[in-house]
């Protein structure tokens, strides 16, 4: 499915699972593919940042790369692609991944979605703190919010402002 987001959208496993591929991946530009239990397996693809590597260990819900338009995109938008070992209804076999594609919105509960998390700006705090506190380089932290600070130095973002942190 392609799901129209804006650049640097925040991209989440679907569900737990190893990092089977993460990488620039044909006509899919940059793609991070996760095997999941059972034979399953999910992509997305057109990333415009990765943030695991192959063998890396997943939990649903956590970050693994930016929507981007990389590859063969017309623009920005979330990409995904989810695989079944055995045929589903609706189901189309894959030969190269050698697995039925089905549509992931039959699978994914929107309600188990995690949101993005804000952050408000609190006397003292500095970008790089905001970053640390949440587990982000300050290089994510800065691409989470495109827009940066109204100065347009992230070295004088002022307290009460609300920055994207996950």
């Amino acid at each position: 499915i392609d799901v129209p987001a804006p650049s640097g959208t925040v991209y989440r496993a679907i569900a737990p699972g190893r990092v089977a591929f993460a990488g620039r991946f044909g006509s899919c530009g940059l793609t991070v593919q996760v095997d999941h239990a059972n034979g399953w397996r999910s992509h997305v693809c057109h990333l415009s940042a990765f943030h695991v590597t192959a063998g890396h260990n997943v939990s649903q819900g956590q970050f693994i790369g930016d929507v981007g338009a990389t590859g063969q995109a017309d623009g920005p938008h979330a990409h995904i692609n989810l695989f079944s070992p055995t045929a589903r209804p609706g189901s189309r076999y894959v030969p190269w991944v050698g697995k039925w594609a089905v549509d992931p919105l039959a699978y994914i509960d929107p309600s188990n979605t995690p949101r993005p998390i804000y952050y408000t700006v609190v006397p003292g705090d500095t970008a790089s703190q905001i970053a640390q506190r949440h587990g982000l380089s300050w290089v994510a932290f800065a691409r989470l919010n495109p827009s940066g600070p109204p100065s347009g130095n992230w070295n004088l973002i002022h307290p009460g402002e609300k920055y994207r942190v996950a």
